[in-house]
């Protein structure tokens, strides 16, 4: 992913992200993510597709708590 298609709001779901799975030891759920960063499910899901076909994250469409960040996107947040 291209650095200047890295919002504010994008790599704060990334941090977000990191810091909850790395605090309970599993994902978050989308509404998890909103109320941590401030943004609606709606919102939220519209980042994550983007973070995803940027190659940040990975999760599995229709599970819950599938989202994980990915080498790339790991790099974002270290």
């Amino acid at each position: 992913m291209r650095t200047n298609v890295l919002t504010d709001e994008r790599v704060a779901v990334l941090h977000a992200l990191h810091a909850y799975t790395a605090e309970r030891g599993y994902p978050p759920s989308l509404r998890d993510l909103g109320e941590a960063v401030g943004l609606s499910v709606t919102t939220v899901s519209y980042h994550v597709d983007r973070l995803a076909s940027g190659g940040l994250v990975e999760h599995v469409p229709s599970r819950a708590r599938t989202l994980r960040l990915t080498p790339a996107g790991a790099g974002v947040v270290a």
